[in-house]
């Protein structure tokens, strides 16, 4: 009889089978690249679990270091970044999923051309207008890289103020926590798409789909929303490139500018840019790496775009009288930069005494956060930075005296427990029954702790 079922191919294939779900990261290769920290938070959607499960259970033992049974919130920041831990992490993952392309998710291709220092926002930030859009068209709602930028302030889609604090609790979010989920606030877990899809920076208030209100405080001025939206264009084609650009790169393109500009005097270049000259000399002779923000000021005052410069392709610039390129004066906000943006500094000072953040910042903090010296704040606003001082320092203050006076109800009813349970209050009984034993040592816990057992047991101690 004529055969007419082909034969099974039973032939073993050794292709080995993943972890956890071989879920494809989105927009590999483009400008709305996908983050390494939301991709996490998809995968762990994917399978129905909280993305805190996933790193402390899957993921954490991979990684084999010292931060391994820490709490990864506090690092997330740096999953995005060009450090050890995003290249520790892109490894453990790809070895669960299969997926070899999830260094592109992160900044690692940026190592050899830029320092990290100040690359990346401290909290999450996004556009309500790109989640909305996303739910709508039914798309799936992740975490694009650019949103974790430092420099990137505005949507480059929607050209308005990405957001950091959630509108319903008006807490900041981590990059990737315990509930991580894209398009929602991990604290409240509220969703943080706004409907109003005809926002614009002058709009101060509007109602998201869950009936809450996006707050958009327009905090640019046209110089800087231009200047911000610019930044996000520029950023855009960085992300999406896929030469590779390494440090010579940089600084020969930095040499043309001079030998263009100025015929190759680092001095006069210098003072055209508003930098310090032994600083553009390092950088031009490639001993050390300009910031991103540096790199994009520099571009910005040559009127050329930052792709330009890094690939040096040809361009011209638009000379003026003086013969250099025709420009607005734009300051580079770096604690090596002497000119120092005193109406910047001011505008970023009243702005965080007028902020109702819980702790309050440090003037350590705060100078990190507008990145200039501290010594240098005090210098030009003396009485803004006692205030700042004065006011963490009145914080510190509550907090301790309110740690104090929990720490003695704690010890009264240590004592109390202990003697009702027929065992002597004992010094080290007490502290292993407190939350903090190293208090005990302070006067006012050791007289609750002696008046306790005073009352206690009397004449008999």
């Amino acid at each position: 009889m004529q055969n007419f079922y082909p034969s099974l191919n039973l032939s073993y294939t050794s292709q080995k089978s993943s972890d956890l779900y071989c879920l494809s990261p989105l927009h590999v290769d483009t400008a709305k690249v996908e983050s390494l920290t939301g991709y996490i938070a998809r995968l762990a959607e994917a399978h129905c679990v909280y993305s805190g499960i996933l790193l402390e259970r899957t993921i954490a033992p991979l990684l084999n270091k010292k931060y391994r049974s820490a709490n990864l919130s506090s690092y997330t920041g740096a999953l995005n970044s060009t450090g050890i831990m995003a290249n520790d992490l892109i490894k453990a993952l790809e070895q669960l999923t299969q997926q070899n392309n999830l260094s592109k998710l992160t900044l690692v291709k940026w190592a050899d051309m830029l320092p990290n220092r100040y690359l990346l926002h401290q909290h999450r930030t996004w556009c309500p207008l790109c989640y909305h859009q996303w739910k709508q068209k039914k798309e799936p709602v992740y975490e694009p890289l650019i949103w974790t930028l430092k420099l990137v302030k505005v949507c480059p889609i929607h050209e308005i103020p990405l957001q950091q604090k959630c509108p319903n609790c008006h807490q900041y979010n981590f990059f990737l926590s315990w509930k991580s989920r894209p398009g929602f606030c991990f604290r409240c877990e509220k969703w943080l798409g706004c409907s109003q899809v005809n926002l614009k920076l002058s709009d101060l208030c509007k109602e998201n789909t869950e009936g809450s209100q996006v707050v958009t405080n327009h905090p640019f001025s046209d110089n800087d929303l231009k200047w911000n939206i610019w930044v996000a264009n520029n950023i855009q084609e960085l992300l999406s490139i896929q030469t590779d650009i390494s440090a010579i790169n940089v600084s020969e393109s930095l040499m043309k500018v001079a030998n263009k500009l100025t015929d190759g005097n680092i001095a006069a270049l210098a003072r055209y840019l508003k930098m310090r000259k032994n600083t553009v000399w390092l950088w031009c002779k490639g001993k050390n790496q300009p910031s991103l923000e540096a790199l994009l000021r520099i571009s910005y005052q040559l009127k050329i775009q930052l792709m330009d410069l890094l690939l040096n392709t040809d361009y011209s610039f638009v000379v003026s009288s003086n013969g250099y390129s025709q420009s607005s004066s734009i300051r580079l906000n770096s604690r090596r930069n002497p000119t120092f943006d005193v109406v910047y500094a001011h505008k970023e000072l009243l702005k965080i005494l007028s902020d109702s953040e819980k702790p309050p910042l440090s003037l350590e903090e705060v100078a990190r956060r507008i990145a200039c010296d501290r010594r240098t704040l005090n210098r030009h606003f003396p009485d803004l930075c006692r205030q700042i001082s004065s006011r963490y320092l009145s914080f510190r203050q509550t907090s301790f005296q309110n740690t104090i006076k929990h720490c003695c109800h704690e010890v009264e009813e240590a004592v109390i427990t202990l003697y009702q349970q027929g065992i002597y209050p004992t010094e080290d009984l007490v502290s292993q029954s407190i939350s903090r034993p190293g208090y005990l040592r302070y006067k006012r816990v050791r007289k609750v702790f002696q008046e306790a057992r005073e009352r206690l047991y009397g004449s008999r101690l």
